[in-house]
């Protein structure tokens, strides 16, 4: 392999973050906006970025689809590719997509987000995602390269991204699936985590607790957990402090309550405290 196809090689495969053009942009309405929605309905919001920082900012723009397991991975995938069924990004369109902010200056981000007519049920999302581009990047607008030479320029991408949220009615439901429960003592603290997986077609934003008896059946605590919200299709770890057991051995029944009479989830668990 030539010098120039290894050098190339490197800048499709390399990114580097740059962490200071990030935080230069001050972007104000929030990372998560929901929406109750029926078919055919039309919703409008807008975002405004400003530049914090001392050197003009130039900024882009775009959709992508967004999923996330128990194992803690996070992935967002180009909106086209439609890896996500639950994708709302097709109903959303946004403008400007590419903006230059000098120091100082401010400027509106709109976007309408047009519901289809038809059978629609349950949750459905994606994440608008403001990038910084490097001055010095191939992409950016103000950098002139001569096309002959081979450029090697390891660049790192910081981002914002807002989650858009479309709820349909109170259509759909939460179905949560527990597995793999795993109990942990680290740095003097112990925890107990159940995976909960969304196998239905509505988000949760749960409470999360463990109600704890002793052999006997007697009440001996609840021990409230950490609860984040589940999309349908994906999955997340729900710890629960538990370090005030003592030794011994206890029947426990873990909650997971999404807020209403038909979102409340639970399964019995056994506990061995040594």
């Amino acid at each position: 392999m030539n010098n120039k196809l290894l050098q190339l090689l490197i800048f499709l495969v390399l990114t580097v973050f740059s962490t200071e053009s990030l935080a230069a942009i001050l972007m104000q309405g929030g990372y998560s906006h929901e929406f109750t929605v029926t078919p055919g309905g039309v919703y409008k919001k807008s975002i405004k970025l400003k530049n914090m920082g001392r050197t003009p900012q130039e900024i882009k723009i775009y959709l992508e689809d967004y999923m996330f397991n128990a194992g803690g991975r996070s992935r967002f995938s180009a909106a086209r590719l439609r890896k996500n069924p639950r994708s709302n990004s097709h109903w959303i369109r946004f403008s400007p997509n590419r903006i230059v902010l000098a120091p100082g200056a401010e400027r509106v981000v709109n976007y309408t987000m047009r519901v289809p007519r038809g059978r629609l049920t349950g949750t459905y999302w994606s994440a608008l995602i403001i990038e910084p581009v490097v001055a010095s990047s191939l992409e950016s607008s103000r950098k002139r390269y001569n096309d002959k030479k081979v450029h090697m320029n390891i660049q790192q991408v910081a981002r914002h991204a807002i989650q858009i949220v479309a709820q349909v009615g109170d259509t759909g439901k939460a179905n949560i699936q527990f597995k793999h429960p795993v109990m942990k003592k680290q740095a003097g603290k112990r925890t107990f985590s159940l995976d909960a997986y969304n196998v239905g077609t509505r988000w949760i934003k749960p409470d999360v607790w463990l109600d704890v008896y002793n052999q006997q059946g007697a009440f001996v605590g609840k021990f409230q957990g950490d609860g984040s919200r589940i999309y349908p299709r994906t999955s997340v770890t729900l710890p629960v402090d538990i370090s005030r057991l003592r030794s011994g051995k206890y029947k426990g029944l873990f909650v997971v309550d999404g807020g209403s009479s038909t979102d409340i989830l639970a399964t019995d668990v056994n506990l061995t405290i040594r």
